[in-house]
């Protein structure tokens, strides 16, 4: 009776099917590092949507008009007459300047996140820090491995080995001797494979290895190719075994990046503060230049008013020496304020920063926004509520504080003692050919594995304990420093608030003060004209006007900086700007 064909059982084609989806599943998954959603979430928030943003808030105080980027170009600028003074005290208008520049306090909002060097240089920090975080996603990456080698061997005639052998049945001893021959051997070994290592602390390979050895005698020949495929995973089990370790570095520098994007993030708003602060000081250093001219207009009007007087012999010779001293003090605090423009001008300069206004450019900036004269109630719970929420201080506290839970974890796993398991499995075949032998060795016939496991427990473990307490003491220190930074923040805000409210009441007492001064200036000068009151008086009250406007417009410029002042403390300046910026997505937990 003639058989069929008969299926041959593989016994070993499961485990090597099994070994291949293995492989396949742990190469193929991306990894990265786990971390907690709900302070992902509220990291991407108050770094702004979309993970990096530096986006709007709305400030609890005022609103601002939109940020206006235009800036105008060197074409449309054209000259006009300004006045200056020359030696003697008396206007010229002989030079002519360029026209100015138009500028409001948004559209410097807007150009300084653009143009300057300061927020250039920190934009780096976010690229560098997110280039550190894809070198450690990229620790899992697979490794493609290759190996050649080859040895020729030529041996002579060896030494002679004697021998002796007895028959078991008769007895008989027989003698012989054994002489190595010269031989020629040529070996060629290569292989290939790939490595995986795992989330998990282990690390998986495959390797196709060749081996093609040719043997000759004599008139002997011997020719054997070999294939053989090897799979291998090593696991630890105790220490460096887990996800979470072996992923610490990669969420470490998820964090860094982030902590470095709050610092670009606050770094922007302390410039933007600086910024507008330049900006009211350029505004109160123009101000006052306009009230010392028009002081030096009345002066100079006073002094050809007591001339005329003199001249038709109202007024004695003397009070023209009283006139004179008027203009001239009047002069130099002109000349100062005229310097001090310039000098804000500069500064105004240097923090835009834009290729067509240099620092030695004659260009000045028209400022065109005006003060907000506004009144707020400002609640105290609610300012340090928000403060605490958005300091990006103590966001930054809180991704270091996380950082250090995880170090911490880590520390604690190295303490543990080494124990780790090892497998190995192989299909080995030898051929006529190398080809043969590759096809054969898919037949599962000539097949092994092997288990095993390694174990290491150190005697005394003092450095891993030692690194396990320093990572609890920086925590600790880290969480005081957070406690002692949110109670400056609160003091911060509760001073700026203050402040607030006192440079409001400033603005009303100044302004009381400007009216009372006005009126006694025009009252002496009509009591200089009917003769009851001299030029010094005169003099007197004019400098009192003169003071009590600058005053005036200290107190206003101040309310407004305190307005920047609380915004910052709030930690809301952005928005109070209209402003964003955007080093860089974070993404933290995702890839």
């Amino acid at each position: 009776m003639q058989r069929g064909p008969v299926a041959r059982s593989r016994p070993g084609s499961g485990l090597a099917l099994f070994v291949v989806v293995v492989f396949t599943v742990f190469s193929c998954v991306p990894y990265d590092a786990p971390g907690d959603p709900a302070f992902d979430q509220r990291v991407r928030d108050s770094l702004g949507p979309g993970g990096g943003t530096i986006d709007q808030r709305q400030f609890p105080i005022r609103p601002e008009e939109e940020a206006d980027p235009a800036t105008p170009n060197d074409e449309d600028s054209t000259d006009s007459a300004s006045d200056e003074t020359n030696a003697e005290g008396e206007f010229t208008n002989n030079e002519e300047e360029p026209e100015p520049v138009p500028l409001s306090v948004a559209g410097l909002r807007a150009q300084v996140l653009e143009t300057n060097l300061g927020l250039q240089v920190l934009r780096i920090d976010p690229e560098i820090a997110g280039a550190a975080l894809d070198a450690e996603r990229a620790k899992f990456d697979a490794t493609f491995i290759l190996r050649a080698g080859f040895s020729a061997e030529d041996k002579t005639l060896g030494n002679t080995s004697l021998f002796s052998v007895t028959s078991p049945t008769s007895g008989t001893p027989f003698s012989g001797a054994f002489t190595e021959l010269a031989q020629d051997r040529d070996r060629f070994t290569g292989s290939f494979g790939v490595v995986q290592p795992l989330p998990t602390g282990g690390r998986i390979s495959v390797e196709q290895a060749f081996e093609i050895d040719d043997k000759s005698a004599g008139p002997i020949v011997s020719t054997e190719d070999r294939s053989a495929l090897r799979f291998s995973l090593s696991q630890p089990l105790l220490r460096g075994a887990g996800i979470e370790v072996n992923t610490a570095s990669i969420r470490l520098a998820e964090l860094g990046r982030s902590a470095v994007s709050a610092k670009t993030k606050l770094s922007a708003i302390r410039l933007l503060a600086n910024a507008e602060k330049a900006y009211w000081r350029a505004y109160a250093a123009q101000r006052k230049l306009e009230v010392r001219e028009e002081q030096f207009g009345i002066a100079t009007d006073l002094q050809s008013f007591v001339r005329e007087r003199i001249e038709a012999g109202v007024e004695q010779p003397i009070d023209q020496i009283g006139a004179d001293l008027a203009v001239a003090q009047q002069l130099e605090s002109l000349v100062v304020a005229q310097t001090l423009a310039r000098i804000r001008q500069r500064e105004l300069r240097r923090v835009l920063n834009r290729p067509d206004l240099r620092l030695r450019d004659d260009r000045k900036f028209e400022l065109e926004t005006e003060p907000t004269l506004l009144q707020f109630e400002l609640e105290a719970n609610d300012l340090v509520t928000q403060a605490l929420a958005n300091r990006m201080e103590l966001l930054e506290l809180e991704l270091q504080l996380s950082a250090d839970q995880l170090r911490i974890n880590v520390a604690e796993n190295a303490t543990l003692p080494v124990f780790s398991l090892d497998f190995q499995y192989g299909i080995e075949q030898r051929g006529a050919s190398l080809g043969s032998a590759f096809a054969d060795q898919f037949d599962f016939e000539d097949q092994g594995f092997a288990i095993g496991l390694r174990g290491e427990i150190p005697v005394t473990n003092a450095r891993a304990r030692a690194r396990l307490l320093e990572a609890n003491l920086v925590r600790k220190r880290r969480l005081r420093t957070k406690a002692l930074r949110e109670l400056a923040i609160e003091q911060e805000v509760l001073d700026a608030r203050d402040v607030i409210a006192q440079n409001w009441q400033r603005i009303l007492a100044a302004r009381q003060n400007v009216f009372a001064s006005s009126r006694n200036l025009q009252a002496v000068r009509d009591q200089l004209t009917i003769g009851t009151r001299t030029i010094q008086d005169v003099a007197i009250a004019l400098n009192l006007l003169g003071s009590a406007r600058t005053r005036e417009i200290d107190a206003i410029v101040d309310y407004q900086v305190s307005q920047i002042d609380l915004a910052f403390a709030t930690g809301t300046i952005l928005g109070y700007a209209g402003a964003s910026v955007d080093p860089l997505p974070i993404g933290l937990g995702s890839q």
